[in-house]
């Protein structure tokens, strides 16, 4: 379903007249582009029918001067010369309804992926079959499914112009009853968070169709107000964080609605993610909006661990404090400005928390256990990056001047840090939604999402955790080769014994005489100057890390004969 008359980005003001009680009301809608939609009346009536169907009366359906559609407005409130409006619905008034198709921006391009026409002889073909889901979940004490949706439209501007644009939708289905318009909206926004969250972009409410499922060619569209992002978020599908056709591979969607409607902190926590996903304004906002972030989850994930004092043992504690420092202010002649600083220092001494974990540093401590030492080193968040967001963090709450890594105007320290610090968020996020570190660490070696690429992870540890890379450790060092990184090298396997040999004499040849051979693909050459033995194969790695008299090298490239 789609009409390029009907968007959540376009600001509309129509003309409408409204009859009641045998009345013409002329005036002026306006909707969309994250207003409220609000009719503006040309002059008030003054006779009391008007006011007291709009008082007695949740709806209030218009009509279009210029082409007669019909519109309605729901949970209409009376203000000054004009009507606000909660929802407002294009089409003839459905009785009820019990499915939503909605359309997010940036959805198409995620689950679309990198397909494009070829040439076949004298046709052009593209393949358009479409990975799909239909999954059940449930939120609020409702049941629902929720299934991906495909549309192909096509342009034809002229006999040698014309262009096609696939769209994929969700569709939303209730088990049992019709919705609510409320429904609608909070599923709305819970979806756009939660697909927001998988692609790393902040996605947006672009159309929302309703209908019924027994009459599906009858629908209205749906608008409200909802906040509005960038209308192309995504501009490659692996710019988002993870793959769609992995998710639909590894069969993870029913874990992951089941643990993002059953959590809490994805409505309480992970939603504040979504708007830090751009740029909010001073860099050090962006900043501070993450650390935010991470100090509210560190106060829910470390709540249980917290250890406390007895009443009694704290009373005690607290009153032989009072008395120590009553004690000690009482032995010294303090100046006043003494005084002052004295008694601001007994004032925080007084007021410590009862609880083995008073400050954002021991909850930060306590979460980051929770992630296994070689996770933590992936993703490179050290000590000194902690230090350093705190001290932005005080530095700000108490007016104080945040002194950069940099000097000058140089920020880009802080930005790195802050990408660094966000990618650490969405592990949290990754791993309430079910995803083990291995898979995250997959997502995120193969994700060119912006974000993680400026965050300087540690892409060795992300390898090997992600188990898509082989680490090789050579029986021998090489007699005369010394091995560089990124060179590509040949390598031989026994399958007997399991030793690793660098091949010398082919690693050579491959290096000085491959370019110059004319043939382009990598094996065929390693075949025209290799005898291949009955029991030989070969197998190509796209990548490596290899490790030679105690020195690992990276490799992009490397052939393996195996014995």
């Amino acid at each position: 379903m789609k009409s390029e008359s009907n968007s959540f980005y376009l600001k509309k003001i129509v003309d409408v007249h409204v009859d009641i009680e045998s009345e013409i009301i002329c005036a002026k809608l306006e909707y969309g582009d994250f207003g409220i939609p609000t009719l503006r009346i040309d002059t008030l009536p003054d006779t009391t029918e008007f006011y007291n169907h709009v008082r007695d009366n949740e709806e209030l359906t218009c009509t279009t001067l210029s082409e007669g559609e019909i519109i309605t407005l729901h949970g209409i409130t009376l203000g000054d010369s004009c009507i606000f409006a909660d929802y407002l619905t294009k089409g003839k008034m459905l009785p009820r309804f019990d499915k939503i198709e909605l359309h997010l921006t940036g959805l198409s391009v995620w689950i679309e992926g990198r397909r494009g026409f070829q040439r076949n002889s004298d046709r052009l073909e593209r393949d358009i079959s479409t990975e799909r889901f239909s999954e059940p979940f449930s939120f609020r004490s409702q049941s629902y499914f929720l299934t991906t949706n495909f549309h192909i439209n096509t342009h034809n501007e002229s006999p040698v112009k014309c262009h096609f644009e696939f769209e994929h939708t969700l569709v939303i289905q209730k088990k049992e009853g019709n919705f609510y318009f409320t429904e609608c909206r909070e599923l709305a926004h819970e979806l756009r968070n939660l697909f927001s969250l998988l692609t790393g972009h902040a996605l947006s409410v672009r159309d929302v169709w309703v209908f019924s499922h027994a009459n599906p060619a009858q629908y209205q569209w749906l608008y409200f107000p909802s906040v509005l992002y960038a209308k192309y978020p995504l501009q490659y599908d692996f710019h988002a964080v993870c793959d769609f056709s992995s998710l639909i591979e590894g069969k993870k969607w029913e874990g992951i609605l089941s643990k993002y409607f059953g959590n809490d902190t994805f409505r309480n926590i992970w939603n504040r993610l979504v708007p830090s996903y751009g740029e909010m304004g001073a860099w050090e906002y962006d900043i501070l909006s993450r650390v935010i972030i991470l100090e509210i989850y560190a106060g829910v994930k470390t709540a249980d661990r917290k250890l406390k004092l007895s009443r009694v043992i704290n009373r005690d504690f607290m009153k032989a404090l009072h008395e120590t420092i009553e004690s000690f202010s009482a032995s010294r002649d303090l100046s006043s400005d003494d005084r002052i600083v004295y008694e601001g220092m007994a004032k925080a001494i007084l007021s410590t928390k009862n609880t083995s974990l008073p400050t954002l540093r021991e909850k930060y401590d306590a979460l980051m256990e929770q992630l296994s030492t070689s996770f933590r080193k992936a993703i490179s968040f050290t000590d000194s990056d902690f230090n350093r967001i705190k001290n932005l963090r005080d530095s700000t709450a108490h007016g104080d001047e945040y002194e950069r890594h940099s000097q000058g105007n140089d920020i880009s320290y802080e930005m790195q840090l802050s990408d660094r610090l966000l990618v650490l968020l969405m592990c949290f996020v990754y791993l309430e939604l079910g995803f083990s570190e291995n898979e995250i660490a997959s997502f995120f070696q193969k994700s060119h999402c912006s974000f993680i690429r400026n965050a300087n992870l540690n892409m060795r540890e992300l390898d090997r955790l992600s188990g898509g890379v082989t680490f090789i450790k050579l029986t021998k060092p090489p007699r005369e080769i010394i091995l560089k990184n990124y060179d590509m090298v040949i390598l031989d396997h026994s399958k007997e014994d399991g030793k690793w040999y660098l091949n010398e004499e082919i690693t050579e040849n491959l290096h000085v005489k491959w370019h110059k051979s004319g043939i382009p693909i990598l094996l065929d050459y390693i075949k025209s100057i290799y005898s291949q033995k009955v029991d030989e194969d070969f197998e190509i790695l796209n990548k490596a890390y290899i490790e030679s008299g105690g020195i690992e090298t990276e490799h992009f490239g490397a052939v393996i004969i195996k014995h």
